[in-house]
């Protein structure tokens, strides 16, 4: 496809009825022209508002009142944040990813 047929596809053809079509064509662009099914799933996600507030409920339920709990975090209400409380946590990274599915 030409600049120009990319052009007049984004302007005058492109439905905008949601996001899909923009952002899949801004992350190709930003990957050399390569995204996995994924990544590009992962970037629509970020731009669902309904996925990011299910997340956002799941959140405040058994992940912040367990972590809490033992210690590990804190929620900040006023800035609703969730802050760390150790530096020890820098290296439990690592060993988080293996808990991960991949």
């Amino acid at each position: 496809m030409t600049l120009t047929e990319l052009r007049t596809f984004l302007t005058d053809t492109m439905s905008m009825s949601e996001v899909y079509q923009p952002v899949i064509i801004k992350e190709l662009l930003e990957n050399d022209g390569t995204c996995s099914k994924e990544h590009l799933a992962a970037r629509l996600a970020d731009h669902d508002t309904s996925v990011q507030e299910y997340y956002q409920k799941i959140l405040m339920r058994w992940p912040k009142t367990t972590l809490t709990k033992h210690g590990v975090v804190e929620y900040d209400r006023a800035s609703k944040s969730f802050v760390q409380l150790s530096t020890v946590l820098y290296w439990v990274c690592g060993a988080c990813s293996f808990e991960l599915p991949s």
